[in-house]
């Protein structure tokens, strides 16, 4: 798929290259007229002008070895997408030759890709307008015979379905669904699948009485039409009946919808007294989802380009479309790229999916959606917004703190839910129940643990369980709060072994720094919950990473380094226990 894009003269973009993630889906962001659609525009101009080159001149025509003239096609021909006329293809209508220039084919679209060896192919197409006269021709080229080039589809945004609609050729289809009127051929796209659906099953069937149940159940996970019906079966509890055409009297495609459920058997079955009905009658969502996932699931395609494909849809359902087509791509492996201003789709995708067009860069972190949102007219913070959607969140003093319990629920397999949103702040208790009393206004259903260290408090105010005793009235159900028994979280990690083993020294050596330095003695009862009272005093923090004759600048051994090398079987009491609460009370 392709890696890689080169933009020069087309629409807005006068000269820049553009990296794109193969196989996978890209969400393309950003603010109106950041060039969201003018990317998916360019890549369905280079497949359209492959395709029309490909089938005038032939295959060889674009391989590397070829040089020739171009061809000509008029504006009627052109029909990847809708233009009031063909100069707006070049930037600022600029059609003209200049100084830089090296010839009239001063548009050009370059698109590199890699094929089954890990080599790196492209195909550079270039465009000339002479006379309302569109000319093309392959400027650059490292194609050989064997080669496979990706193959692109684009979908504008949904704009309706026809009340009738006729059987068209594969050019008129081209035409209509690069003028947006994608749904002027929906019923010619679900026919082909259904008919190939026919053909395969036939042959699947073979002189038998019935499909194999082996190879019905693989046939229903790969066929493009079976999972397309198993999708708005259980997206929308609708299923589909397709008439049969007959080119020698049959004037229009039939297609018809009906509501039904799933029965014991998991077989969807239609209400007793519920009437088919046509396609038409259905809702803009519905057709706009069968619209996006009958082009999806197309074996043809490689690269889906989808404009605003959740324009008609609920946010509830703008979600499930992105991880439906996660879904496709996971079992596919296609390039979905998708042009959206919907503000629910960016906040739940992750990062790194996320290309802004503003600086055509890939987001690497959650903070970045909240400059790209409110560009969007759209209020956005990260750390509330996972804590709306899991309801789930542990105040802790330090983002090591938590990289600690993570670690250890790993360890002793009762991993922390990743839906619980660690909230760092040295705050007391006390401050941070009134801010949880707050969140709670907003957020229904909010559950909290609040952990913090004992510092210089007494060591009765924390319980066997690591309760703090200091708020045993007045507990809140929905938020508990716990203290470390020791002074900070720092002093359960005082390990020898690890140390010496990190640091190439023998262990003796780490246990005499200790002692002469810190008077610290490390007993056998030291992972107990009940170590001695010497040992729940020590300054850990200090120890371990602040103090200047501490164990990072001694041995070059940071707590961070200790916590990535723990084993199991070194690790205290008390953080298994502080890890257990926390499964407790989260889940």
């Amino acid at each position: 798929m392709i890696h890689k894009i080169n933009l020069k003269k087309f629409k807005r973009y006068k000269s820049n290259e553009i990296n794109l993630k193969p196989n996978s889906v890209t969400i393309l962001a950003g603010g109106n007229n950041s060039g969201k659609s003018t990317l998916l525009h360019a890549i369905a101009v280079w497949e359209f002008c492959k395709l029309i080159l490909t089938i005038e001149k032939g295959r060889n025509y674009l391989h590397e070895e070829h040089k020739g003239q171009g061809l000509g096609v008029s504006a009627d021909e052109f029909l990847p997408i809708a233009l009031p006329s063909l100069k707006h293809l070049w930037t600022n209508l600029k059609t003209q030759k200049e100084g830089v220039d090296e010839d009239g084919y001063n548009l050009r679209i370059k698109c590199f890709w890699f094929n089954k060896s890990e080599q790196e192919k492209y195909l550079e197409i270039a465009l000339s307008l002479a006379n309302d006269r569109l000319f093309i021709k392959t400027t650059e080229s490292n194609i050989i015979k064997d080669d496979k080039i990706p193959t692109a589809a684009y979908l504008p945004t949904f704009a309706g379905i026809l009340e009738r609609e006729n059987k068209v050729s594969l050019a008129e289809r081209r035409k209509l669904i690069g003028k947006g009127l994608a749904g002027s051929v929906l019923r010619n796209l679900l026919l082909d699948l259904y008919q190939k659906n026919q053909i395969d099953r036939s042959t699947l069937k073979g002189t038998r009485a019935k499909i194999k149940t082996s190879d019905l159940h693989k046939f229903r996970l790969n066929d493009p039409f079976e999972r397309l019906i198993n999708n708005i079966r259980n997206t929308f509890s609708t299923d589909l009946r397709i008439s049969d055409f007959n080119d020698l009297y049959h004037t229009y495609i039939k297609v018809d919808c009906f509501k039904g459920e799933f029965n014991e058997k998991k077989r969807f079955k239609k209400f007793n007294s519920y009437n088919y009905r046509d396609l038409m009658v259905e809702g803009s969502g519905f057709l706009q989802w069968l619209n996006v996932f009958t082009l999806t699931l197309s074996p043809d395609i490689d690269i889906v380009l989808l404009d605003e494909p959740d324009a008609h849809l609920h946010p509830s359902l703008q979600i499930k479309l992105i991880d439906e087509l996660e879904k496709i791509n996971t079992r596919s492996k296609k390039q979905i790229l998708i042009a959206t201003h919907s503000s629910e789709i960016i906040k739940e995708a992750i990062p790194n999916d996320i290309l802004n067009l503003n600086n055509t860069k890939y987001l690497t972190t959650e903070s970045q959606k909240t400059g790209l949102l409110s560009g969007l007219g759209s209020e956005y913070s990260p750390l509330l917004h996972k804590i709306k959607t899991s309801k789930k969140v542990l105040f802790v003093e330090g983002h090591f703190d938590f990289l600690v319990l993570k670690k250890v629920g790993e360890l002793i397999n009762q991993p922390i839910d990743e839906s619980v949103v660690p909230w760092i702040s040295v705050s007391s208790h006390k401050q941070r129940k009134f801010l949880f009393s707050e969140l709670k206004s907003q957020i229904p259903n909010l559950r909290s643990v609040s952990i913090r260290d004992r510092d210089d408090e007494s060591l009765n105010t924390v319980g066997e369980d690591l309760k703090d005793l200091t708020f045993t009235e007045n507990q809140r159900d929905d938020m508990k709060l716990y203290k470390w028994k020791r002074r900070n979280i720092e002093n359960y990690l005082f390990l020898t072994p690890i140390i010496s083993e990190l640091a190439n020294i023998d262990e003796t050596v780490v246990s005499e720094y200790l002692s002469n330095e810190f008077a610290i003695s490390i007993p056998c009862s030291y992972k107990d919950s009940k170590a001695p009272e010497i040992i729940l005093r020590l300054n850990g923090k200090g120890i371990l990473d602040e103090d200047s004759n501490s164990i990072k600048k001694k041995f070059n051994v940071s707590k961070f380094n200790i916590v990535e090398n723990l084993k199991a079987d070194s690790i205290c009491d008390d953080l298994i226990t502080m890890v257990q609460n926390i499964n407790k009370d989260l889940n």
